[in-house]
């Protein structure tokens, strides 16, 4: 059965290896550039959302019904935002 399909010659594997060792950093930089994106994103958003529900918290008086000070009040916003 040898002979069916015809090998490859040696410089079309060749040009084939260099091909993958010019685009292997291009994709690896490009994956790693999506999943920072997608970071930035995420914690963008929940960052926005802790910073609402604590704002939420003063309009309905509830930061001055407790006499929450600035540093219970920072708190507060951290334990909102959970990752």
């Amino acid at each position: 059965m040898p002979g069916i399909l015809p090998s490859r010659p040696r410089c079309a594997r060749r040009i084939d290896r260099d091909r993958v060792r010019l685009l292997a950093p291009v994709l690896c930089l490009f994956l790693i550039g999506l999943i920072e994106t997608g970071a930035i994103y995420y914690l963008n958003s929940t960052l926005t959302n802790a910073a609402n529900d604590t704002a939420r918290m003063v309009r309905t008086g509830q930061v001055q019904a407790t006499s929450m000070t600035k540093v219970q009040y920072i708190a507060q916003i951290c334990t909102q935002m959970t990752v």
